[in-house]
């Protein structure tokens, strides 16, 4: 495990920030919708206070004497020698090439390793997270990490705690990808937990109650502690024309590509009556999908 602590420089802690959670991209295989990637690049690029977090298998990483190796698995411009003089050297120069100048604009706040960065860095000694890491200048998450997003202005900032990992597993119903959702916040007293791995999108919401501090002559009140878990998508279509995919072989559901978007602020709340002002963070979470 990696522990981070992450800054993002905002005008005021009521502008609202947006973190793309972009993972399982799978460049390089032949079901990954380059397209869709393309555009959340350039909507990251180009939106004022939003910011990437790459979340593992992000290149597909399987090379020619894996036994998971299929040709027709491979997309085409893997075969272009104009990336490099080898398959995996083809998909790591692409995937650079796509996050350049969002890395050096400080776009992107980390970077995780996959299970199939993980698979290649075993059989081949070959570590290609944190070669990007290096190369890009993006903070390193390893498989999972944990920290602190601390966002501010001159004059004030609030933080935002969070446990992410790239994921394990092999839930396949709602009911038990939600479990895996929520078990994050079982294990880690965190704001925020995020997810890849399982190529589904979900998120859970939970409350946590605490008693509140003794004070003489009155009864503790239950304080609620919120808190969101959330499985973070996918950009690798399980079904395609001409291709015989694992998804297909598995028997996988079809599954909602894309990410999901984190979106967090400040906001306030005032009391007329006692003159008092209460902040608190807003954190919630979008999605979509295109039809």
């Amino acid at each position: 495990m990696e522990a981070l602590n992450v800054r993002i420089r905002v005008p005021t802690c009521a502008t609202e920030v947006r973190l793309v959670c972009m993972g399982c991209i799978h460049h390089g295989a032949a079901g990954c919708d380059e397209e869709l990637a393309d555009f959340w690049y350039d909507y990251v690029r180009n939106t004022p206070h939003t910011y990437l977090i790459l979340g593992g298998d992000l290149v597909d990483s399987i090379a020619e004497k894996d036994k998971r190796y299929l040709e027709e698995e491979v997309a085409r411009w893997c075969f272009d020698k104009k990336w490099g003089g080898t398959l995996i050297d083809r998909q790591y120069h692409y995937a650079a090439a796509k996050w350049k100048d969002l890395a050096f604009a400080g776009k992107i706040l980390w970077i995780h390793t996959g299970n199939h960065e993980l698979a290649l860095k075993r059989y081949a000694s070959r570590d290609l997270t944190l070669d990007w890491s290096r190369e890009l200048g993006i903070p390193y998450a390893g498989y999972s990490a944990l920290g602190n997003i601390i966002i501010g202005s001159p004059q004030h900032r609030y933080v935002v705690s969070f446990y992410s990992t790239h994921g394990s597993g092999a839930s396949q119903t709602s009911g038990a990808v939600l479990n895996t959702a929520e078990a994050m916040l079982n294990r880690f007293d965190v704001d925020l937990a995020l997810m890849w791995h399982l190529h589904r999108k979900m998120h859970v919401a939970s409350v946590m109650l605490r008693p509140s501090k003794p004070v003489q002559g009155t009864l503790p009140q239950g304080l609620p502690r919120h808190r969101i878990a959330a499985l973070c998508g996918t950009f690798l279509r399980g079904y395609m024309p001409g291709v015989t995919s694992y998804s297909e072989m598995k028997g996988h559901r079809p599954t909602p590509i894309g990410p999901v978007v984190i979106h967090m602020k400040q906001d306030r709340t005032h009391d007329r009556k006692a003159g008092i002002e209460n902040r608190y963070i807003r954190l919630w979470i979008s999605d979509a999908v295109r039809l």
